[in-house]
């Protein structure tokens, strides 16, 4: 099965065959601040400051630092009443390349947010998926 992902996947998408698949892979992502601002004509600008890393664990559960330049899912979010209940809806969400270490974004959105993170659903095994996404204050 490997061998035919391989063979579709690009090479730019490689590490994904060998991390999903072939290593134990850990992430600690975060999100240090997010603040909004209201622009000319309605819309918000968002700025994130992330904080992203990339582990190798072994069978032991020894872990290494790895070399991070990776597709992470970015979003921005508000609340929708949907058939009574209040939901978070994306706004924004879009895979980013990200670097380990600190990272600035600055996305715009057409309707006030709410919430705001990096890998907001999940996707990843996150050491501590509690503090990727934030609420941005409201006003």
């Amino acid at each position: 099965m490997l061998r035919h992902l391989r063979q579709v996947t690009p090479d730019s998408l490689q590490y994904l065959i060998t991390d999903m698949f072939e290593r134990i892979t850990l992430y600690e992502n975060r999100v240090d601040s997010v603040s909004y601002k209201k622009l000319p004509g309605g819309k918000y600008q968002v700025t994130l400051n992330l904080n992203s890393k990339k582990f190798y664990a072994d069978s032991l559960g020894n872990e290494k630092p790895a070399p991070m330049n990776d597709w992470v899912d970015i979003a921005v979010l508000t609340e929708r009443k949907v058939n009574g209940k209040w939901r978070d809806e994306p706004l924004y969400r879009r895979k980013t390349r990200l670097k380990a270490g600190s990272n600035k974004l600055d996305i715009i959105v057409s309707e006030k947010p709410v919430k705001a993170g990096i890998d907001p659903f999940n996707e990843l095994i996150d050491r501590d998926p509690d503090d990727n996404v934030k609420n941005l204050p409201r006003s």
